[in-house]
């Protein structure tokens, strides 16, 4: 299953190429580092979300904010759960290789 911009999903999605939800702040600042000696990534997360009732199914468990992962070299795929209003995630070392490559 390929999960593209053009993807269509039966429940809002706050994302900024999506109206789903208007009139709402929604942004992500995420910051990748590598430790080169030993291949680990680390991802932390910055989720600006200002819409009462998303952050409360958030909060209460019922929704959830996360970025989708995917790296070629390792053929690493996963939807990764990231923490509002921020969140650190360490990746296995060598799950993910590649990272000073540029995006597609």
């Amino acid at each position: 299953m390929k999960i593209s911009e053009s993807t269509s999903y039966p429940h809002p999605v706050l994302a900024p190429w999506s109206t789903d939800i208007s009139g709402f702040v929604f942004s992500t600042e995420i910051i990748c580092r590598e430790e080169e000696k030993n291949h680990q990534v680390t991802l932390h997360c910055n989720v600006t979300l200002d819409h009462p009732d998303i952050l409360a199914l958030i909060q209460n468990g019922s929704a959830t904010c996360g970025c989708f992962i995917k790296c070629q070299e390792t053929g690493f795929r996963r939807l990764q759960r990231v923490g509002v209003p921020s969140g650190t995630h360490d990746f296995a070392p060598g799950a993910l290789l590649g990272f000073g490559a540029t995006e597609e």
